[in-house]
Parts: C-alpha cells; sequence; structure tokens
C-alpha cells in the first residue's frame, strides 16, 4: 500500500527521485562505507580535524618564533661621515676618540679642514654571547702631515657565564615556550579524539536509524499482511468489527513508524555527511558491523590504559612542568650574574707613511648581585612552589575521576552485552509465540485479539533487541573515550 514506505532507486545523476528513496535500505544506495572509511573521510576532509590542524599550526609557528631566540643572529651596520675642523678645535674629540691623539694631531696640520670617515661592522648575538667587530677608515684632507689613510679597527666579546638559569634566561623562555607546544599538541590529540568520537557516534546513529528502518518496514509487512488476513476474516463474518479496528490501528501506527525511521535515517545521513566532509545530501549507506568487542581484557587494563593516554593528565604534568621552570628562575633571581668581557683595538696606516700603528687590549669580568628586592625572588619562588604542589593534586584527583569513569562505562558495557543476549532470547520467544498462537488461532483455542496481541509483542520484542545492540555500540564508544582512544 502507498503508505508502507515502498522504495524508489536514485536516478544515474545520483539524486534521488521524489519519494523516500534516500531512505532505503543499504542496498537501495549508491554507496556504502565503512567505519573505516569514514573516519579517515574524517581525518582528511572533515571541518573538525581541519581546526585542529590549523590549531597546532599556529601552535607550531608560535613556537619556532620562540625558538629563534635560542640561535645565533648576525647584523651588519654600514656608514660614511664627513669631518670638518674650525681652527684649533679640529683636534676634535671625535677624532681623539676614534683614531688616537696621534693620527689626530697630524691630521690638524692640514690647510683643508675637512676629513672623510667610512664605517662599517658586525655584531654577532646569542642568548648569552655577543661578539662585535667594527671598522674605520679615515681619508685625510688634503696637505694633512698624515697623508695616509687610516684603518681601525675594534674587535669585543661578552659572554654571560651564569644569570640563575641553564642557558640563560632566552633559554627558559623557549623551554616554556616548547611545554606550551606539547600542550597545544595535547590539545591537537584530545581534538582529535573529540573529532573521531563525534563521527562514531554519527556513524553508529546512522547505522541504528538504518537497522531501525528495517525492522519497522518489515514490521509493517507483517502487520499489513494481518490485516489483510483479518479483513477477510471479517468479511466471512467471522471476526468482529473490534479485531479489524484493532488490526487497522496496529497496521497505521507500523505505517506511521516506518515514516518517522526514514525521517531520522534522512537526518543521521545528513549530519553524519557534514562530519565527513561530504555535500549535506550526499546519499550513501553505511556498512553493517559486527558488536564491538570490550577495548581492553579487562577493567584494571582499561584503567592503565587511560592514565597512560588520557590527553587531559599529561596536559597537567606540562603544566607542572612549566611551573618548575619558574621555580628555577624565582631561584635564579636570588643569585649573581657572572660575565666576562674582552676587546682589541687597533689604528693602522699604509706601509711608508710617518704614523705608527697603535693598538691595545682589554679584558674584564663583572658580577651583578641583587642585594634588596623586597622579598620578591622569595615570593616568586613561593608562588611557583604552591603552583607545582597544586597540579599534583589536580594531577591526583583527574586519575581518580578517570579511573571512576571508566569503572562505571568498562561495567556498563559488559551489563549492555548481557542484555543483547537477553533481549535477543527475548524476542525469538515472542516469535515462537505470535506463530503458536496464529496456529492455536485456527483451530478456535486463540482468538483474534490473542494473535494481534502477540504480534505486537513480537514486533516490540524485535524493536528491542535492535535497541539493545545500538545502545552497547554507544557504551563501548563512551568506554573508548573515557579511556583516550
Amino acid at each position: 500500500m502507498p503508505a508502507s514506505g515502498a522504495e524508489t532507486k536514485a536516478d544515474d545523476g545520483g539524486k534521488a527521485a521524489p519519494g523516500p528513496a534516500p531512505e532505503a535500505a543499504p542496498a537501495a544506495q549508491s554507496k556504502v562505507i565503512t567505519l573505516q572509511q569514514a573516519l579517515d573521510a574524517a581525518l582528511a576532509n572533515g571541518p573538525d580535524m581541519k581546526i585542529v590542524r590549523g590549531t597546532l599550526d599556529v601552535a607550531a609557528a608560535g613556537y619556532a618564533l620562540a625558538a629563534t631566540k635560542g640561535v645565533f643572529s648576525l647584523s651588519a651596520t654600514g656608514g660614511y661621515s664627513a669631518i670638518d675642523g674650525i681652527g684649533s678645535l679640529y683636534d676634535n674629540t671625535a677624532l681623539l676618540t676614534q683614531y688616537g691623539s696621534t693620527f689626530a694631531s697630524l691630521l690638524g696640520t692640514s690647510s683643508s679642514s675637512v676629513t672623510n670617515s667610512a664605517t662599517g661592522g658586525l655584531a654577532l648575538t646569542g642568548p648569552m654571547t655577543q661578539v662585535g667587530l667594527s671598522m674605520g677608515q679615515l681619508i685625510p684632507p688634503a696637505g694633512a702631515s698624515m697623508n695616509a689613510p687610516v684603518t681601525s679597527g675594534q674587535l669585543s666579546l661578552t659572554q654571560t657565564i651564569w644569570n640563575g638559569y641553564p642557558g640563560g634566561q632566552v633559554q627558559a623562555t623557549i623551554d616554556k615556550s616548547f611545554l606550551a607546544f606539547q600542550g597545544q599538541e595535547l590539545g591537537s590529540t584530545q581534538g582529535r579524539i573529540n573529532a573521531l568520537a563525534k563521527v562514531k557516534q554519527a556513524y553508529m546513529t546512522m547505522l541504528t536509524d538504518q537497522r531501525n528502518l528495517i525492522v519497522k518496514r518489515q514490521i509493517l509487512d507483517n502487520q499489513d499482511s494481518l490485516l489483510a488476513q483479518i479483513q477477510a476474516v471479517f468479511n466471512l463474518k467471522q471476526a468482529s468489527k473490534v479485531d479489524l479496528m484493532t488490526a487497522q490501528v496496529n497496521a497505521r501506527g507500523a505505517q506511521l513508524d516506518v515514516a518517522q525511521a526514514a525521517h531520522d535515517l534522512a537526518l543521521a545521513r545528513e549530519r553524519l555527511a557534514i562530519l565527513l566532509g561530504y555535500r549535506p545530501d550526499a546519499q550513501f549507506a553505511v556498512a553493517e558491523t559486527a558488536d564491538p568487542s570490550l577495548p581492553a581484557p579487562s577493567l584494571q587494563a582499561a584503567i592503565a590504559i587511560g592514565l597512560k593516554k588520557r590527553p587531559d593528565l599529561a596536559q597537567l604534568g606540562l603544566s607542572s612542568r612549566s611551573s618548575g621552570i619558574d621555580l628555577l628562575l624565582a631561584k635564579g633571581a636570588a643569585q649573581p650574574t657572572v660575565s666576562v668581557t674582552g676587546g682589541f683595538n687597533a689604528a693602522l696606516a699604509l706601509p711608508g707613511s710617518s704614523t705608527v700603528d697603535a693598538a691595545s687590549v682589554s679584558a674584564g669580568v663583572k658580577i651583578a648581585l641583587p642585594v634588596l628586592d623586597a622579598g620578591a625572588a622569595r615570593d616568586q619562588e613561593d608562588a611557583a612552589s604552591r603552583q607545582i604542589a597544586l597540579y599534583g593534586v589536580q594531577s591526583y584527583q583527574l586519575a581518580l575521576g578517570i579511573a571512576a569513569d571508566i569503572r562505571d562505562a568498562y561495567d556498563n558495557a559488559i551489563i549492555l552485552k548481557e542484555r543483547i543476549d537477553l533481549a535477543k532470547s527475548n524476542m525469538e520467544a515472542l516469535d515462537a509465540l505470535f506463530v503458536v498462537t496464529k496456529t492455536q488461532n485456527q483451530y478456535g483455542t486463540a482468538t483474534t485479539q490473542d494473535v494481534l496481541t502477540a504480534s505486537v509483542n513480537a514486533a516490540n520484542a524485535e524493536v528491542a533487541y535492535q535497541t539493545a545492540r545500538n545502545t552497547y555500540l554507544l557504551g563501548v564508544l563512551t568506554l573508548e573515550t573515557d579511556m583516550g582512544l
């Protein structure tokens, strides 16, 4: 009959013809995907995974930027200037500073006061090391008693030996940035778990609705057949009006159940398609899957896996390590900073000139010791210590919660699995009772109402069996999520 949900196949263009074709059983669909194919599609093109990957890429870029502070950088400078002396002031400070008194005084005898100067330098900078090299070229004015160009150079080195943290403050920043990046990776792992769990749940929901539609159609076929039988008996005046009305109500209810199941399946397909990166109107079915086994052989094994795999527990461990760096920095703030310096200066004239080369070497050590900081270092150390202790308490509490959640989900999954066997036995028993009741009705030992009641009970038992299977699937999924799988 028209209300029975008759199927119409999709055309060659992949679009469903008018009618309930999109809700057809798996055999009528143009494409059937397995759970693994669904997961692969979600990982490759699913919107949730794109967000997860994008977030991790941003975190990786941030860490890469922080890591650049831990390597040497090289910079170069260059310049040109003209020095114009005025009278006796020609023996000026700039010349004295850059080239020394000997060269400055020799230049001072020139009748032309404009001296050209070119400078350049390189600076090599690391977290605890700075190396500088600067060069200068002085071209004397015409008529100067020293008419040969003069080259000056300076090489300097500053090396910090200790400033309160191994590798220096910059290394502490890099270490904290790396821990933050690892935290983002754990967040990405959690995001991946959540995304795949959503896909699994959507897949199981569609599989449930797919199974449900098949069952509801079978029930409708049975109710239609029974209605036709009772109608024939009623026409022979061997069934009452109540019997016929009951059969009609049962058949109409079965028709509505099919319509509702078709709607549920269409909606479940659309939601799964979105998670997989498909078009919302994509037409496909999901492959049948056997009832899964538990993801661990025992409760203790499941808890051990969860404590090892759960990203949120590992995240607290990273936070504690980051606070450990803060603690070292706080302790280092009360320690001296030791650095050494060295340098070499030289001024050279061309061979054969009347000037004399000059050079100097310097070396030193510097110690900076905090004397009074109003207790800031002590307070920072205390705050970091308390934060580490707090993370320890949170980790312990979270571990207990994870164990409790896994225990609940594991025990519940075992019970749900046993309920499948119970529901199956009940379904088989009520199916057999329905057959017996129909036979009894033929021989006059059971009424038509008994047959109708037995048919409804058998149908409900079949629905209950499928519901038990579906509930177990979701129970296993909950367990896997609690275990961080």
